[in-house]
């Protein structure tokens, strides 16, 4: 079981070097220490670990559930964790990259998987930042900044070799950052961007599919609005498994972007109206796009990295928003998942009264997030149903709230904002900000 990061890291590995897998929220932002754990075995059965940065990982076990595993970045075989508690109460979570400043490796006889090896963990630090991004030279400071926006300022012993490289080349970085905007930087690599994009049509469509570190994690997001519907948008996250990494990486490959004409267009008559679609890639070496337009004839290669994408976009987890605001009619605070059509009629009577009938939904296939944030003295406070992101099987949402600033202009009056959401419904499990439902 190999990871996919590979490369330079902040840490002297006993085991390898790299760059871990997805990140934890900023909740996570600070050095978390676990508490000692005894060992198990003699001390000459052990090894000192320190200052080995991985990821965690989910192992089956004999009883059919998984435990935490640790997997170095570059490791060929995962450790089974053996106290996983004190970095489940930090707040890690599967795919977690994180350092394990002290511990201790030793033979796994009695434990509950089938690992070859034990990893008992005395002291780590969970990595926040676990993003693709580029190197942004235009505020005349060289900081990294991530697909989604954020922007950090790059420290330790491998930013220098990270703001290095060319500006505008995808790049996975891991690391620690502070509230000040500064970014510790545990392990980084270059990365490899394909994007499928459709905007236009009637409905005024624009969705974008986005794989961010296809040679890597394989981490992919969903975006999709439509201006003909104002609860249009979806959102969500996932990441592909290792034989989707290699087939699309192939047909990326056949393809060769590069080298194909920046625009395809149909040899008849010009379909008016129609969305456009957008292939897009970006590496070391640069980043293609071509443009596509509807009844264009593509060449063979292009056209099956297109229906790849497709599908692939087709079976990403999504988030659709309902119906949200600042009014309801339930005034405490409360998250539901509610699951059929009679619990959902009876929750949205709550919130809007009898006799109002609720946005039609098919339970057949979607569920209902519904978040509360109870009575509030004034306005600016506002709560909403985070993107769906599937991580090892199970689906996770979480709940973002916020208050006004100090100072900031609201409205003097009681407020009771809500929203709902849809999700996919599950075929794993459902986590709701970190608690199964």
């Amino acid at each position: 079981m190999k990871h996919p990061c590979a490369a330079l890291s902040l840490v002297a590995l006993l085991l390898a070097a790299g760059c871990g897998a997805d990140a934890s929220k900023k909740r996570a932002r600070a050095a978390s220490t676990a508490a000692g754990v005894t060992s198990q075995s003699s001390p000459a059965a052990s090894t000192p670990v320190q200052d080995v940065h991985g990821v965690l990982v989910p192992e089956p076990t004999a009883s059919g559930s998984r435990a935490f595993a640790f997997l170095p970045d570059g490791g060929a075989a995962a450790l089974e964790v053996a106290d996983p508690a004190p970095l489940v109460a930090a707040g890690a979570r599967l795919l977690q990259p994180l350092t394990v400043q002290t511990g201790r490796r030793a033979p796994n006889q009695s434990g509950a998987t089938g690992l070859a090896e034990r990893l008992e963990i005395t002291s780590f630090r969970l990595d926040d930042v676990d993003a693709t991004g580029r190197i942004d030279l235009s505020t005349g400071t060289p900081r990294f900044t991530t697909n989604a926006g954020e922007s950090y300022q790059p420290t330790g012993p491998l930013a220098a070799s990270l703001l290095a490289i060319p500006a505008g080349a995808p790049v996975r970085v891991c690391g620690a950052s502070d509230p000040s905007g500064l970014l510790e930087v545990t392990a980084w690599r270059p990365a490899v961007e394909v994007e499928l994009r459709v905007v236009g049509g009637l409905a005024g469509i624009d969705r974008r599919y986005t794989v961010e570190d296809l040679d890597g994690t394989g981490e992919a997001t969903f975006a999709s609005t439509i201006r003909a519907f104002a609860s249009g948008e979806e959102r969500g996250r996932t990441r592909l498994d290792a034989s989707e990494r290699s087939s699309l990486a192939a047909e990326l490959k056949a393809a060769d972007l590069f080298r194909q004409p920046k625009s395809f267009k149909p040899n008849g008559f010009i379909i008016f109206d129609a969305p456009t679609t957008y292939l897009r890639t970006a590496d070391a070496n640069g980043e293609a796009r071509i443009t596509i337009a509807a009844g264009a004839t593509l060449p063979p290669e292009v056209d099956a990295l297109l229906r790849t994408l497709r599908a692939l976009s087709s079976a990403a987890p999504r988030r659709r928003v309902l119906e949200g605001g600042s009014q309801s009619g339930v005034r405490s605070a409360e998250v539901r998942v509610v699951r059929d059509a009679s619990a959902w009629a009876t929750l949205y009577a709550r919130h809007a009264g009898p006799g109002v009938q609720p946005p039609q939904v098919d339970f057949s296939k979607q569920w209902v997030v519904a978040a509360f944030l109870g009575l509030k003295p004034s306005g600016g406070y506002s709560i909403s149903v985070g993107e769906a992101e599937l991580r090892a099987g199970d689906l996770h949402i979480a709940i973002e709230r916020s208050a006004p600033a100090p100072g900031q202009p609201v409205t003097l009056a009681f407020t009771s904002p809500y929203q709902f959401a849809v999700i996919d419904r599950p075929t794993g499990k459902l986590y709701v900000d970190g608690v199964e439902r």
